[in-house]
């Protein structure tokens, strides 16, 4: 299923966005072709990259701040292709709230590093 996404960017006009491009089966398949990073477009910033040695990797772009960013989502077959649009869908959401998702992940570890600091062993040991 393709969707296409009209929306009114203020500065570059009307454009429109085709999402849900590749297939699982694609995905499954496909090679780097000799190059050394090879980048598949799934539609709203999602990207998958293959690189010349097999490995793959989901990574998302997006701007803010009129500037160019990028966050890796996950290693391909771990973080199947749904999951990777799932994502993507999250990542939007917080773009949508002017959220950074970068500062968003970058603050979820920390929490996690803190709360594991913080256990009731690490207090007993001290």
């Amino acid at each position: 299923m393709v969707r296409i996404v009209v929306g009114n960017l203020p500065r570059y006009g009307v454009t429109t966005v085709a999402t849900n491009l590749l297939s699982a089966v694609e995905c499954k398949n496909v090679t780097s072709d000799g190059a050394g990073v090879r980048k598949l477009h799934d539609g709203d910033g999602l990207y998958l990259w293959i690189y010349r040695d097999g490995r793959k990797y989901w990574r998302m772009r997006y701007w803010q701040a009129a500037k160019e960013k990028s966050l890796s989502i996950g290693v391909y077959p771990k973080v199947t292709l749904s999951d990777a649009r799932k994502k993507r869908e999250e990542l939007r959401k917080q773009l949508q709230a002017d959220l950074a998702p970068s500062a968003e992940r970058k603050a979820a570890n920390l929490r996690k590093k803190l709360s594991a600091e913080n256990s009731f062993e690490t207090v007993a040991l001290e």
